[in-house]
């Protein structure tokens, strides 16, 4: 049988939410507060994730406008990347005790 790997699914659809804020917020030039621009909510998702940016500080409110913070969006990917590989790390090295100890177990 087939397991869907949802929280995989969740989290690429998180990151292709924030890419696409990023990319709408670029493409409009929207990099400073005299240049923001207004956001289509969107979907429950985006609305959510535009909270989160905001909280991050990565995007940012003039108003009712919004605009992107480079330096706060690099710093929250940089962020992200690094929870990923300490979190890939423990993966590896949860899955090399299993094998150690049930290769003991096996002698």
């Amino acid at each position: 049988m087939l397991q869907v790997p949802i929280p995989s699914i969740i989290a690429a659809q998180i990151v292709r939410t924030d890419r696409k804020i990023v990319r709408d917020l670029r493409d409009a030039g929207a990099t400073t507060s005299e240049r923001a621009t207004l956001l289509e909510p969107g979907r429950h998702l985006r609305r959510r994730r535009i909270k989160r940016l905001e909280g991050i500080g990565a995007v940012r409110r003039a108003g009712d406008r919004y605009y992107l913070d480079e330096a706060a969006w690099e710093a929250y990917q940089s962020r992200r990347r690094r929870r990923i590989l300490i979190a890939m790390i423990l993966v590896v090295i949860a899955f090399l005790i299993t094998v150690w100890l049930t290769s003991g177990s096996a002698q």
